[in-house]
């Protein structure tokens, strides 16, 4: 290769650099920009979801119904008429004439209404659920933050403790000599009176934790219904939608590409929620089953808890475990408090071990690409990231594959990497 042609080839080789670097910039930003998107659209997907759930399980349950309506007539043909090649392949003709019904758009008046319905059922049943969850929290937080200076002001807790402890080295032979066991009393004396300093400042965190929540019902309330007339529309005017995007959109490959992403979102995000709720109900079971082998008061409401807070990252399940191994302990059942401690070893673990695969089967990813979602969305969204950030990558996933985005992106890498190489 000559100079000129070397300074040629150089000089196409940074433009080409130049303009990749620019494409992945573009490309980072819109990922960016997707995900704090992504918040504002929550409501209408939410919506959609509810809409695309409702309009399945009529789906289904037409099926099912017309499935054993056509069973009962084959029964009763075959009982009448011998099979032969010509009915055999008159029923299959007439199987295929009738079909299945659409899990797409609502083809008729009737079928809206009932789809409408079992949306409207939907609702009543999740937002029960939720207000029945939330309730029965700020019920315990109200209890807690009244019963907290009882507790923290009862000395027989701790003297318990000593007892305990006497009791315990006598049975050793004077382990633990007098000295240590006063100098012990001394620092949980001590220990009682920094917490008692301490009561007034988490009373008022619970409480400012419940206004907070109070002052944010607008925006809830307002999410909420944004939610639920989206899912409405996308039930009573899919067909007007689609007519907008056939009218507005030329390309009918297109068309075809983005109603097919559609769907695909659709069944992808209910794998996601599916596995999130798989673990959540996990979860709460260890929970429950291990808070009342070691008789935990209230174990159903700890158990509902512990499953919650599970999925935040900073507190996990050692924030609400952790807490009831030391009531436990400062109780007096020292076997109790230590049983706790091993349920939240156990349940930590098996979480390690289950969340990946659960989570990645059902977004179908690899485990390492949800923890990196988990990550990003962290570091995006906060704590509500660890739910965000998987779903935006599963949603970014679908649409590079879709409209082949990913293969255009190969192509580019291996274009640059041939010349750099050359």
């Amino acid at each position: 290769m000559g100079q000129p042609d070397r300074m040629m080839h150089d000089k196409a080789t940074i433009l080409a650099i130049i303009k990749y670097f620019l494409i992945t910039a573009v490309v980072l930003l819109l990922i960016y920009l997707g995900f704090r998107i992504f918040a504002i659209l929550l409501p209408f997907v939410f919506g959609f979801i509810l809409a695309r759930l409702a309009i399945a399980i009529v789906t289904s349950a037409k099926n099912l119904v017309y499935d054993l309506g056509e069973g009962r007539k084959k029964r009763r043909a075959k009982r009448e008429l011998p099979q032969t090649a010509e009915t055999s392949s008159a029923a299959q003709t007439g199987r295929r004439k009738l079909g299945r019904y659409p899990q797409g758009l609502a083809r008729s008046r009737g079928e809206k209404r009932l789809i409408i319905f079992v949306y409207i059922l939907l609702i009543i049943l999740i937002i029960g659920l939720f207000v029945g969850i939330i309730l029965a929290v700020i019920s315990q937080l109200r209890s807690l933050a009244a019963y907290l200076p009882v507790i923290f002001n009862d000395m027989d807790i701790f003297r318990r403790v000593i007892d305990y402890l006497e009791s315990l080295s006598e049975k050793l032979g004077g382990l633990i000599q007098p000295q240590q066991l006063e100098m012990l009393e001394n620092e949980l004396v001590r220990l009682q009176q920094n917490l008692l300093q301490k009561v007034p400042e988490i009373v008022a965190a619970i409480l400012n934790g419940i206004a907070g929540f109070a002052a944010n019902l607008p925006l809830i309330l307002f999410a909420v219904v944004v939610a639920i007339m989206s899912g409405y529309y996308f039930i009573a005017d899919s067909r007007s939608m689609y007519v907008f995007l056939r009218r507005n959109v030329i390309s009918k490959q297109f068309r075809e590409t983005t109603v097919r992403l559609i769907n695909t979102l659709f069944s992808t995000l209910f794998r996601v929620i599916g596995g999130y709720l798989l673990l959540l109900i996990v979860t709460f079971i260890m929970a429950l089953v291990g808070l009342l082998i070691i008789q935990m008061p209230y174990a159903v409401i700890i158990a509902l808890v512990a499953s919650i807070v599970d999925f935040l990252p900073v507190l996990g399940l050692g924030a609400t475990l952790v807490p009831v191994a030391l009531y436990l302990f400062l109780q007096g059942q020292l076997l109790s408090g230590l049983g706790a401690l091993i349920l939240l070893g156990v349940m930590t673990l098996v979480r390690r071990v289950i969340e990946p695969p659960i989570l990645g089967n059902a977004m179908r990813l690899h485990p390492m690409a949800t923890l990196a979602s988990m990550i990003i969305g962290i570091a995006v969204y906060g704590v509500a990231g660890i739910l965000f950030g998987p779903i935006i990558m599963v949603i970014g996933k679908e649409v590079l594959t879709l409209y082949g985005i990913d293969t255009k992106l190969r192509a580019f890498l291996g274009d640059l990497l041939n010349r750099i190489s050359t």
